[in-house]
């Protein structure tokens, strides 16, 4: 898997989602320092360790569950 360099506080080139954008809106607002790399689709935990080896962090798995009524 191809993994960019690290890019610190700064967000990527050309159109982001709104909610993604929002993201990067907010660390900049509150002056908070952030680390990023870009990656193709990691859909394994596999693929997350490679791209948690270049930040140098542990990626933790989420998963969330819902009971058959969704309730």
């Amino acid at each position: 898997m191809e993994i960019s360099p690290i890019y610190h506080n700064s967000r990527p080139e050309g159109e982001l989602p709104a909610q993604e954008m929002a993201a990067f809106d907010f660390l900049d607002s509150l002056g908070i320092d952030y680390e990023r790399v870009t990656h193709e689709l990691a859909d394994t935990m596999e693929k997350c360790d490679d791209v948690s080896s270049v930040l140098g962090v542990d990626v933790c798995k989420n998963l969330f569950l819902c009971n058959r009524q969704k309730t």
